[in-house]
């Protein structure tokens, strides 16, 4: 451990003055890209479940600071559940939704498991999404997520999940249950013709930037986990706009990732929403669509055949990828110009007929897109 003494001047633009009294690394090891804390409690990247959800404390970044008391413990059970094969069909109507959210204040729902994945199999539930003609349901993020660090004194926390620390452990309050609780909801939706997809954040984790908490994959690991730059291998790359980037083109990385989609498909899930999906496609020398995990997935028998959607773009040099959509977005853009007063929003629908299936023969309440706009569509 060594005083910061000619780095000082960089921490007090960061505002972290307060930091210099104390030693905070092994210097020459963070030029190295290596961030290990034998003080930290470290949660297994493997741990299925958790026994109480991610609280953000400003120790969990503090050098030295036994954090053995503020880290949920990983849950050893039995065989994981066995769900039921999810529903052989197209999408065709996609609902997405936040679990915490959607039955948080619905009067059917018993008050106990309002906000969890359990709320959302029950019948008022699950009667009124099938009514709408819904071909599948997208989860926002359902992993153990933790409040980035700015928020909680704020007095805010973060509502949809998209900051995880696990990716194969289900966040206790959205599934007290553990798997058992998606199993179930992936087979009751099953049995009504409806899919489950997941929106999976495999781009960050919650360890933040360089000044953030060492939970996970930072202290185990934290020079392959992450990508760093190639001049400086103590520099985070922060493609993502969260504080650093997941290394996905190297192999311990590429098996989590190709592990946790698994684990997700043996608990009934239909397929993936890919946040920041090119970050997928990153390495050193760039984006690629022949990228190790792409290729990874391409050639797994089970995941090459699921559900696969990708958000096309991340900050990163290069990082605006929408390709997958034709003239999609630039006709729809192109016709949301306001009209007179109709159907609700005030915009004209004509276009629609033409990016809308001619097979599809159920009322489409809306169509939701990453661009924030929710078109309405009658009959």
């Amino acid at each position: 451990q060594v005083h910061l003494g000619q780095h000082a001047a960089g921490l007090e633009e960061l505002g972290m003055r307060a930091a210099l009294a104390q030693p905070l690394f092994d210097l020459v090891g963070a030029q190295r890209g290596h961030r290990f804390d034998p003080a930290k409690l470290l949660v297994d990247p493997y741990a299925t479940r958790i026994d109480r959800p991610f609280r953000w404390d400003p120790r969990l970044a503090e050098y030295g600071y036994d954090t053995a008391d503020l880290v949920p413990r990983g849950i050893v059970g039995g065989a994981q559940p066995v769900a039921a094969e999810a529903p052989d069909r197209a999408p065709a109507f996609i609902y997405e939704l936040a679990v915490k959210s959607f039955t948080m204040c619905h009067p059917a729902v018993p008050q106990r498991i309002r906000g969890t994945l359990a709320a959302l199999c029950e019948p008022a539930i699950l009667d009124h999404i099938r009514g709408l003609g819904v071909s599948h349901v997208e989860l926002m993020p359902v992993a153990a997520w933790m409040d980035e660090r700015h928020l909680p004194p704020l007095g805010l926390a973060n509502a949809w999940g998209y900051n995880p620390v696990n990716f194969v452990a289900l966040d206790p309050r959205l599934a007290p249950g553990g798997a058992a609780d998606l199993a179930r909801l992936c087979a009751n939706y099953a049995q009504a013709g409806i899919g489950i997809i997941l929106d999976i954040v495999l781009n960050h984790t919650a360890e933040s930037d360089e000044f953030g908490a060492t939970i996970s994959l930072r202290g185990l690991d934290n020079a392959v986990y992450y990508r760093h730059a190639t001049d400086d291998p103590g520099r985070l790359i922060n493609d993502t706009g969260c504080g650093h980037t997941l290394a996905l083109d190297r192999a311990p990385v590429v098996r989590m990732a190709m592990d946790a989609l698994r684990h997700w498909r043996r608990l009934g899930v239909a397929g993936f929403r890919f946040d920041l999906g090119t970050v997928m496609g990153r390495s050193d020398a760039g984006y690629s669509q022949d990228a190790p995990l792409f290729a990874a997935i391409g050639q797994d028998p089970d995941l090459s055949q699921a559900i696969l959607i990708a958000e096309p773009w991340d900050i990163g040099p290069g990082g605006y990828r929408l390709g997958y959509g034709g003239g999609f977005y630039d006709r729809t853009l192109a016709s949301l110009q306001p009209k007179p007063f109709t159907v609700g929003l005030g915009y004209d629908f004509s276009y629609l007929p033409d990016l809308v299936p001619e097979s599809h023969d159920v009322p489409l309440d809306a169509i939701l897109a990453d661009t924030g706009v929710m078109w309405p569509v009658s009959g």
